[in-house]
Formats: C-alpha cells, structure tokens, sequence
C-alpha cells in the first residue's frame, strides 16, 4: 500500500511538471513583455504584462519592482510606493527598489522617507549614482549645500557622464558663491549635451 501511495505521488509529480514549466515559461513571458512595454513608455501595458507575470509567479520580485517603475512613471506614486514595498519584504537587499521608493516619496514630498529609502540603496549598492543624485537633492532642499556637493561629487565619480548630477552640483556651487566650481560644472554640462532644464 505505502508502494503504490510512493508510485502515485511520483506518478503526479512527474505528470504536473510540464505544467509548472509551462507556467514559468508564461511567466517569463508576461515579464518580457512588461519590459518591452516599459521600454516603450507605454505603462499601462507593462503594468497589465507584469501582473500577468505575477499571477503565474507571485514572487517574482523584478516584476514587483518594474510594476513600480510603471506606476511611478504614470505619477501614481501611492501605488507604486506599495510595489516597492513589496519587492522590499520578498528581497530586503534590492537596491534598486530602495531607490524606486526613494523617488515615490521624494514626489509626495516626503523627503525624510525619501531620505531615509536613499540612504538605504547607497548602503547595499554604493555603485548607484541616480541615489546620491537624489539624496543631494534633499540635502540641497534642506539647506545643506555641503552635503548635497558630497554627494553630487559621488555621484559624478560612479558615473562620470552623469549630466544632471553635474547641473545639480554646479547649481549647489552658486548657492554657496563658488562661482569658478559652477562654471566648470555648467561647462560640463553643456559638453555632455544636457541643456539647462
């Protein structure tokens, strides 16, 4: 009797994993899409793709993190904050969704989160420009031009072509009357092809 439960159960395990192939390969799929759809800017798509891929494999954290990209790109900042989230408790090392939900709270002007969601993806990526870019914002914003500078600098070190963090540091170098700084930050700029937003 224990031979034919053992036999039965091998027998459904072996009949259901074609099925479970199956299903990784829709899902796989689904995700594709969604990051085809991403890259196209058409959001609501890729939100559809990315929760198609998530019925078929709830812990895909990628499409978690990606489904946040969206809906933070449609500024539906709430939902993506919940994504992030989300990605954040089924991986709690994912830098890049640390970062996501930096940017969500940076746009509901919860910078103290922000703050806090940016340091956070500095601390497990240290590699991460756009971080430092953001969490010299805040600093800008709160006053503290020094610390902005620092982390624009980083920024700038990790990624040398990084435009914007060079138009943020020239910015903070005026506000603290450094002008020769500023000007070649701007010049800088200019070479790199960002106009002046």
């Amino acid at each position: 009797m224990h031979t034919f439960k053992f036999l039965a159960a091998i027998l459904i395990a072996v009949l259901l994993l074609p099925n479970v192939a199956v299903c990784a390969d829709e899902a796989k799929e689904a995700y594709d899409n969604g990051m085809s759809s991403l890259g196209k800017n058409d959001y609501d798509a890729a939100i559809t793709a990315f929760t198609e891929a998530l019925r078929l494999d709830p812990k895909n954290v990628d499409a978690y993190y990606n489904r946040g990209r969206a809906f933070g790109s449609k500024t539906e900042f709430d939902e993506a904050i919940s994504e992030f989230t989300v990605a954040l408790r089924l991986d709690p090392k994912y830098a890049k969704a640390y970062l996501g939900l930096g940017v969500a709270y940076y746009a509901k002007n919860n910078l103290e989160k922000a703050l806090t969601t940016f340091t956070e993806a500095i601390h497990l990526d240290p590699t991460l420009a756009k971080a430092y870019n953001n969490r010299g914002l805040i600093y800008e914003i709160e006053g503290e031009q020094d610390r902005a500078i620092a982390d624009y600098t980083e920024a700038i070190r990790v990624d040398p072509k990084f435009v914007q963090a060079y138009f943020n540091r020239g910015r903070a170098y005026g506000q603290v009357g450094d002008k020769a700084n500023a000007d070649a930050d701007f010049a800088q700029v200019k070479k790199l092809g960002l106009k002046s937003p």
